[in-house]
């Protein structure tokens, strides 16, 4: 069976947990928050935290990425980080050095442009 990703069309999920209209924990995938979290719960135990989410419907591999690079960061935007929160930002892109990924043990190459 194909990965999710690898089916067409498929739901990605934004998902975004808030402290006092402030994000806690969000994610971006195929699942939300509220698959691994009881928000409810949450919710009715601690009235200053919310939750929401938005979801996308993608055709092929340039809506996803679409999704996660533009669509996402631009949904999160609309709230501040939590003065607690700890992690990667929703609004930025992870400056990642790719080359020291898996311990430096594969070389980065750029795709071969045929033509002009």
């Amino acid at each position: 069976m194909a990965h999710w990703c690898d089916t067409w069309p498929h739901i990605i999920v934004a998902s975004v947990i808030l402290k006092n209209n402030k994000i806690k924990l969000w994610k971006v995938g195929q699942n939300p928050l509220k698959d691994k979290y009881n928000i409810e719960g949450l919710i009715k135990e601690h009235p200053e935290y919310s939750y929401q989410e938005k979801e996308w419907s993608v055709y092929n591999d340039l809506g996803h990425n679409k999704v996660f690079d533009e669509h996402s960061k631009n949904w999160f935007r609309q709230w501040e980080l939590h003065e607690d929160y700890k992690g990667n930002s929703p609004f930025e892109n992870d400056d990642i050095d790719i080359s020291n990924v898996f311990g430096g043990r594969y070389e980065i190459v750029k795709p071969l442009k045929i033509g002009n």
